[in-house]
């Protein structure tokens, strides 16, 4: 068996493994469900990124810094983690995303081993995000991670924060600015 087909495999078994997204409106991530009218979605294969200077309003909550994002057109809130070499998300949003056509077998790159901020070593499943993004910058083929655990934070690490050039805070005010 290839390893491409092992990994179609897993990443089929992880995704359709998943609990299902309750309505309890328990957490803080608000999902937008697509018209289902809508069965072609375009996205653009390389980043004409947008130069300009873009200023966003995060909040702060628990000692983390939040940012308002889309994924794959998705709100999400990511935690700013200059720490993490990449974005991550949740089996959950991994779900999610799947469960509505934005998110596919194809999107899968491979798994990898992460060091954990504790120094623990995990194994991740790496994807392509179609798109992020953050204020009116969107970022395309993204390079993430799904966290096997359905709780996982969001994560919004080096793979996107690196792609802005220059990324600054004003703690203060609690604007982030991207350039």
């Amino acid at each position: 068996m290839s390893l491409r087909l092992i990994v179609v495999l897993s990443v089929t078994i992880i995704l359709s493994s998943c609990d299902e997204m309750s309505s309890d409106g328990g957490g803080s991530n608000e999902f937008v469900l697509l018209d289902e009218g809508s069965d072609e979605k375009k996205y653009p294969q390389s980043g004409d990124e947008n130069k300009t200077s873009e200023r966003i309003q995060v909040r702060k909550v628990g000692g983390v810094y939040l940012v308002p994002t889309k994924v794959n057109g998705i709100p999400m809130e990511f935690i700013i983690d200059t720490g993490a070499s990449m974005v991550s998300i949740s089996k959950t949003e991994a779900q999610f995303l799947y469960k509505n056509g934005l998110l596919s077998e194809s999107d899968v790159i491979g798994k990898e081993n992460f060091v954990l901020a504790n120094g623990e070593v995990e194994e991740g499943l790496v994807i392509k995000l179609k798109s992020i993004q953050i204020g009116n910058r969107i970022l395309y083929d993204v390079e993430a991670t799904i966290d096997a655990n359905i709780s996982a934070p969001l994560l919004l690490g080096q793979s996107v924060l690196e792609r802005f050039g220059k990324v600054s805070m004003d703690y203060s005010t609690g604007i982030m600015e991207l350039e």
